[in-house]
C-alpha cells in the first residue's frame, strides 16, 4: 500500500545544499525525486571530508532550474527551499540518499552567496503540504 499524501515526479536537478550555518566546501547533491511536501536527495562525499546529514538536520537547498531562453533578460533563477532531514540511507561509502521534508521554499536569483535572504521572502508551507 501506498502511504505517500502527495505523487512524486521522478527527476533528476542539480542543488547546492548546506546545513544550517555551514561553511566551506558544499557536497555534490542532485534531486533523485521531487514531491509537494519534500524531496529524495542524492547526497555524494567523493573526498570523505563532508559528513552525511543526520535525522532532524535542517538544510538550506537551492534547487537549480535550467536556464530558460530568458536569462540574458531575468538572470539565472533557483528554488530556495528550507527543509529538515527525515530520512538517511547510505548507498555505499561515498553516497547517502537523504530524504527532506521541505518546510519553506522561494523563488529567487541564483547568486554566488548561499542562504543570505532573509526569513521573510520564504513562503512556509502549511500542515497539509507536510503531511
Amino acid at each position: 500500500m501506498n502511504r505517500r499524501a502527495y505523487s512524486r515526479l521522478d527527476v533528476e536537478i542539480p542543488c547546492r545544499a548546506r546545513r544550517r550555518g555551514q561553511q566551506g566546501p558544499l557536497p555534490r547533491v542532485h534531486t533523485l525525486n521531487i514531491s509537494r511536501g519534500g524531496m529524495l536527495l542524492l547526497w555524494k562525499d567523493d573526498d570523505g571530508l563532508l559528513s552525511t546529514p543526520v535525522l532532524g538536520e535542517e538544510l538550506d537547498i537551492d534547487l537549480i532550474l535550467p536556464e530558460p531562453p530568458a536569462v540574458q533578460q531575468y538572470g539565472h533563477r533557483c528554488i530556495r527551499c528550507k527543509g529538515e532531514v527525515i530520512r538517511v540511507s547510505a548507498v555505499d561509502a561515498s553516497q547517502s540518499r537523504v530524504a527532506v521534508r521541505v518546510t519553506a521554499m522561494n523563488f529567487q536569483h541564483l547568486e554566488p552567496g548561499f542562504g543570505e535572504e532573509s526569513e521573510g521572502d520564504l513562503v512556509t508551507l502549511g500542515p497539509s503540504a507536510r503531511r
